[in-house]
Parts: structure tokens; C-alpha cells; sequence
């Protein structure tokens, strides 16, 4: 085995890489690992434990953060400002313990944090982040990020449907959900790779999709499953119309002409060029390329504009060379490589979701490790024959989803390639008010609903749905598998959803109930229809009968 690294040289690649920037706060730092390790925090935790990669993502973190801030030759932790001392205790936090669900364990590393970087209790990490939205920027909590001027979404399946994700459903910016937010964007400004992890229907393909809509940043959705094979994220040979291969080597040939040779003096050859395109004219497309091509050959290219455009026409000539290998046989279709979503994205410098994560086959996920090397990680496409590593764009950013290995088929990730992501717990919604919210803003659009009534139909909702939590949590309510029944915040809004459907036809009650009723109640087994019934009358609708409300007909 490799033994870590003694604490001496530790110190060396910390001073090269930041002593620059916070040269103060590297003792500290270093003090702060140190009892991380000799306190095993990681095990407590439930993690293997903590390496020389988590201190460097931290220091990055201060680095960035304090930038700015007076910075002095210190003799204590107590001389650094209070500011500094802050960044560097929530930084930590969000490091070193966001990611793992034992509230227990997860209050002892806090506290020994602050402890050591000397934080009032005061000073909460669970305080609500600040959200500024401008043109050119969007910034939540510590984190700016630049906006982008496109923006896009699409989804990706194992057969590579492309579906438009742009009308996404509504997101209600709680506490909860904004302190999940200024993580995931923690991350996409430092360009580490993200892992949220955290019970179906809390909210993580959400938080990715909303920040990725704020900075106007392609997001593409690659669901995995335990069918889905490297090839569905790289790529492979698949046969394709030659129509398709050709189009895209007449854009570059017309690029690269264009930037040697004046359009307006060759038009002809352009047009002619594009009549070979459009009646699938192969031969004559190939004779009007290569003769161009050996014009360039035999041309002068000295001068600054045609020798800058030398590599450009390289590039042209090996794919005229591999298109007419391709089409010199007789079928109206040819074998070639096409490139996967992950690696369109990595060149675009899109944003990437692999949602589920942990379902994938384990040979499968080998093919990420590349990627997730730091910033300029990236892949090989050794498929294609490639040697060389792709050219990984600065903006590309790399998500991924999972459910905790509870339920039949989910894993855990591989230790190697676990402990390389930044891990955010997203815990159930729990807050009372946080959901209040939620249900308002859902409820907004229903006038009989009467939102801003504190004894109203949203007060009511909530308390059912936590009432209803806590019974199947005890066990008093069971589904057609004699388990308990998951009843979620997808589970809520399913219900909501119905109910403004049907608001207009069927009344308030009514189609609460029949909402309500149709998510959480088709679950159960008949024998618990009863206990279900009385919290809705307990909770929900108090004070209505419920025979009279489901033998009504009438509308409005």
C-alpha cells in the first residue's frame, strides 16, 4: 500500500499552490485535517475517510472567496478576520460533512470546526443564501456565476431520444432548496464534479436544472440504468446515411475555403459544390474537393492568412480522404463512429446530469474516471482508435443524481470514483414552512384556495402531509408490498397538480380530495383506507363530510 503523505510535504504543495493568496490559513487548515483524521471524523461519518484531494477542493474554495480580504502575518487563529475565519469554517462544512446523512456525526464535525477556526454558535451555516439575479450575473450565497447568453435543456435516454426539457416544471425557492442550490453552484464555479445524493423526489435533478436555467447553460439529462453501456455515453460505430457523413466535411471544406479564397470569385465551385451535395452526387462532390485540395497543395501559403489556415485545411484533407473510403462501395449507407452525448458536451462545454448514477454497471462507470482528474480531465476514445485524450472545453461541468443503496438494484458507488465527486446531501423537506411555501405557490392560481389565510386550505395540506409521513413512518399505513409506503414531495405536488386541473369543474374539496385520494391513497391496501380516511378528516378537510363530498356530482 501507498502510505498519504507526511504532513511536511503536505505543507510544501499547499504553500507552492496557495501560499500566494492565503498563506495565513494554511496552518490552520492543515491543524483542521489533522484532527479530522486523528478523531476518524471520516468514519463517523461513514465514509472511508478524508485525503490530501478534499484539503486542496477547501483551499481552492478559500482561495477564491478571499480573494480581496486583508490578509495579515498571524501569530493565532484569533488574529484572522472574522470574515476569513468564516469562509473558511463553512467551506469546511460544506466539504467536509454536506454529504452525509448522520446528523449526529455530522454536529461533531461541525462543532470541531468550529473550534478550531474559533466560530460563534451564532453564526449558523443553515442560514438562508441571498439570491441576485442580474443580465451578466447569477449569484446565490457565496457564489457568483457568469450567464451564458444561450440556453437549452435536453434529456437523454439509453436510446438516445433527445426530448426538449425547457418548459420545466415550476421550482419554489425555499430555505431548503436555496441552501442545495449555493452547493451545487459551488461547484460548478470551481469546475468540481457534483454528487447529490439524497431519497427520490427531493429535489436534485431540480437544483441542477434550475441553476443550469439561471446561468442559461446547456444542461443534457443522461438517465442510466443498469442496461446502459459505456457506448451510450461515448459513443460507437453505428451505421449511418453517407448523406450525413457528407454534410458536415461540405461545412468545413466551405469554412476553410472561404478563409483562403475569396466566395464572391468562387461561386461557381460553391454552387456546384452544393448541387453534388443535395443530388447525393458523391463522385462529382469529391472530384470538386480534391481538386481544391491540390490547389492548396501547389498555392503559395506564406502569407499570414494562408499559412494560418494550413492546420485548417490538414484537418479538411483527412476527412475528404476517410468520406471517399467510406462511400466507395455501393450502399446508400456507411459504418461510422458517432460521438455519444458525453462527449458532444465535453467538447460544447455543456453541463451534464447522469441521473441514477448508481445503477449503472461498474464497467461502465470506469469509463467516467478520466473525467473526473481535475480540471482538465477528459476522456480517450479508444473506441475510434483515438491515443490522444479529448479536448475538454473550460465551461464543461459534470452532475450526477443518486438514491441512497436502500431499494433492490441501487448500489454504492465505487470508493475510487465516489471519493473523487463533491458530495451534497438534498435531505427530505421536512420544514413546515418551507412547504407552506411550496403549496402556495402552487395554490396561487386557485382563488378559493385563499393562499394568505393562515388557518386555510394550505395550512391544512401541510399538516396532513406531515401526518401522513409520520403514519407511514410508524407503520400504521401499508401498500399492496406489506411495506411502507414512500410518500414524497413529488407525491405532494402530483396532487396539487390535479387539484388546479379540476378546481374549476368539481370545487376546492372535491378535487382536493380526489387528488389527494388518487397519489397517496392508491397505495394502500383496503384494509388502511380507514385509517387514511381519518386523517383527512382530522387534517385536511376538518369539518366536511367526507360521504356527502364523494357522492357530490355537482360542478363549481
Amino acid at each position: 500500500p501507498v502510505d498519504p503523505l507526511p504532513a511536511e510535504d503536505v505543507r510544501q504543495i499547499l504553500d507552492e499552490q496557495f501560499g500566494a493568496d492565503i498563506a495565513c490559513c494554511i496552518p490552520i487548515m492543515l491543524e483542521t485535517f489533522r484532527l479530522f483524521r486523528a478523531n476518524r471524523i471520516g468514519a463517523v461519518l461513514g465514509r472511508s475517510g478524508f485525503s490530501l484531494r478534499d484539503l486542496i477542493k477547501w483551499c481552492r474554495r478559500v482561495q477564491l472567496l478571499c480573494r480581496g480580504q486583508d490578509m495579515p502575518a498571524v501569530k493565532s487563529v484569533e488574529d484572522l478576520p472574522h470574515a476569513v475565519r468564516l469562509i473558511a469554517a463553512r467551506e469546511a462544512e460544506d466539504g467536509f460533512c454536506a454529504g452525509w446523512a448522520k446528523p449526529a456525526a455530522t454536529r461533531r464535525a461541525v462543532d470541531l470546526i468550529r473550534s478550531v477556526w474559533k466560530i460563534d454558535e451564532r453564526y449558523t451555516s443553515a442560514e438562508r443564501p441571498q439570491i441576485l439575479r442580474t443580465p451578466l450575473v447569477f449569484q446565490i450565497g457565496r457564489y457568483q456565476l457568469d450567464v451564458h447568453e444561450q440556453v437549452t435543456s435536453i434529456q437523454h435516454g439509453i436510446s438516445g431520444l433527445q426530448v426538449d426539457d425547457s418548459a420545466a416544471e415550476q421550482y419554489t425557492e425555499t430555505t431548503h432548496s436555496l441552501v442545495v442550490l449555493e452547493k451545487v453552484a459551488a461547484c460548478a464555479k470551481l469546475g468540481e464534479p457534483c454528487l447529490l445524493v439524497g431519497e427520490t423526489g427531493t429535489g436534485k435533478t431540480s437544483s441542477v436544472q434550475h441553476v443550469a436555467r439561471a446561468v442559461n447553460r446547456k444542461l443534457v439529462v443522461i438517465n442510466l440504468n443498469q442496461q446502459t453501456d459505456a457506448s451510450d455515453l461515448v459513443g460507437g460505430f453505428k451505421p449511418v446515411d453517407v448523406a450525413q457523413l457528407a454534410r458536415p466535411i461540405v461545412e468545413t471544406f466551405e469554412k476553410a475555403f472561404c478563409k483562403t479564397f475569396s466566395r464572391t470569385s468562387n461561386a461557381s465551385l460553391l454552387n456546384s459544390l452544393h448541387k453534388a451535395l443535395k443530388t447525393n452526387n458523391w463522385k462529382s462532390m469529391l472530384k470538386l474537393m480534391n481538386s481544391t485540395l491540390d490547389s492548396v497543395t501547389t498555392a503559395n501559403m506564406s502569407t499570414p492568412k494562408r499559412k494560418k489556415g494550413a492546420a485548417r485545411w490538414n484537418k479538411v484533407r483527412e476527412q475528404v480522404a476517410r468520406f471517399e473510403q467510406q462511400c466507395s462501395g455501393k450502399r446508400s449507407f456507411s459504418f461510422s463512429f458517432v460521438e455519444g452525448a458525453l462527449v458532444s458536451a465535453i467538447r460544447a462545454g455543456d453541463w451534464v446530469l447522469l441521473d441514477e448514477i448508481n445503477l449503472a454497471p461498474a464497467e461502465t462507470l470506469e469509463r467516467l474516471a478520466g473525467l473526473l482528474d481535475g480540471d482538465d480531465g477528459s476522456l480517450c476514445l479508444t473506441e475510434r482508435g483515438d491515443t490522444e485524450a479529448l479536448p475538454r472545453n473550460k465551461q464543461f461541468r459534470l452532475f450526477a443524481c443518486m438514491n441512497p443503496p436502500t431499494d433492490a438494484g441501487k448500489k454504492e458507488l465505487p470508493a475510487g470514483l465516489r471519493s473523487r465527486f463533491t458530495e451534497v446531501l438534498v435531505p427530505e423537506m421536512t420544514n413546515a414552512e418551507d412547504l407552506r411555501q411550496i403549496v402556495a405557490e402552487s395554490l396561487r392560481s386557485c382563488p378559493a384556495a385563499q393562499v394568505q389565510d393562515p388557518k386555510g386550505a394550505v395550512t391544512h395540506i401541510v399538516d396532513f402531509y406531515l401526518q401522513v409521513r409520520q403514519a407511514a413512518a410508524r407503520g400504521d399505513l401499508l401498500d399492496g408490498a406489506e411495506a411502507r409506503p414512500v410518500y414524497t414531495l413529488r407525491t405532494l405536488t402530483r396532487s396539487l397538480n390535479y387539484t388546479i386541473d379540476m378546481v374549476a369543474e368539481y370545487g376546492l374539496h372535491r378535487s382536493l380530495f380526489d387528488g389527494i385520494c388518487m397519489s397517496f391513497l392508491t397505495q394502500l391496501q383496503c384494509k388502511y383506507h380507514a385509517t387514511f380516511e381519518q386523517l383527512i378528516k382530522k387534517c385536511l378537510l376538518p369539518g366536511v363530510n367526507l360521504e356527502t363530498l364523494r357522492g357530490s356530482q355537482n360542478r363549481g
